[in-house]
């Protein structure tokens, strides 16, 4: 019977040393990074072998230490991507802490460049945009618009002057395709052909003036010489 009791306690003994120990383990999978997306677009969330497109607002669970990369790609318009407060443009890549949540907005945001004149002389310049509006320049202040816009500029030179344009134009107006930001400089000089034209007419109108007092002069001298004759 001891012998017995004795065999049955080995065998317990043996069972108990070929079972591992359970070790238990407690992984959170809570959501940590949270997307606001505002316009219509799509991030690409990569991190470490995976690679996600985001294309609404979602929360997403990313592990503890991984280095995560966000991509907004846009022709037309400026991806800004914010992250607790901090800002970028069109890509970022951030560390995840694992005690600290994620929040990540993304707004699309109109491509903008802007036309800039400076000019001297006698005269300003007016801008008409798309939409056939216009107003005055102000002289050295950038006008910001729409990426590929379409502007027209006019000079106003004032009497007897005319405009000169850095890009070599002398005319009065000049269309703009505005792809980049873009400063154009004009400068208002004398007019050689308003010289011409008013040293000619006073000089036309000089000899008028003469032949007129010449023709009085002939005119008193007959006048006098015939009151002589009487």
């Amino acid at each position: 019977m001891r012998i017995a009791v004795f065999i049955g306690l080995v065998l317990i003994s043996s069972l108990f040393h070929q079972i591992s120990p359970v070790v238990f383990s407690s992984t959170s999978t809570t959501p940590n990074v949270d997307f606001h997306i505002y316009g219509d677009t799509s991030v690409s969330v990569s991190y470490g072998e995976n690679v996600v497109l985001v294309s609404r607002n979602e929360s997403m669970y990313i592990p503890a230490g991984s280095v995560v990369g966000l991509q907004v790609d846009s022709v037309n318009e400026n991806p800004c991507i914010e992250i607790n407060g901090m800002k970028s443009q069109g890509s970022v890549t951030f560390v995840v802490n694992g005690s600290e949540i994620y929040n990540v907005t993304i707004v699309m945001e109109p491509v903008t460049v802007f036309i800039k004149v400076i000019y001297q002389g006698n005269g300003y310049v007016s801008i008409m945009f798309q939409n056939g509006t216009t107003r005055r320049v102000n002289n050295g202040t950038p006008i910001y618009l729409p990426k590929l816009s379409v502007v027209r500029l006019d000079a106003h030179p004032s009497n007897g002057y005319e405009a000169n344009w850095s890009n070599g134009l002398s005319t009065d107006q000049v269309w703009c395709f505005i792809y980049q930001n873009q400063t154009l400089f004009l400068s208002f000089h004398r007019d050689p052909s308003s010289h011409s034209l008013i040293g000619g007419s006073n000089l036309i109108l000089n000899s008028a003036l003469g032949l007129l007092l010449l023709g009085l002069y002939l005119l008193q001298r007959h006048e006098k010489k015939k009151e002589g004759e009487f």
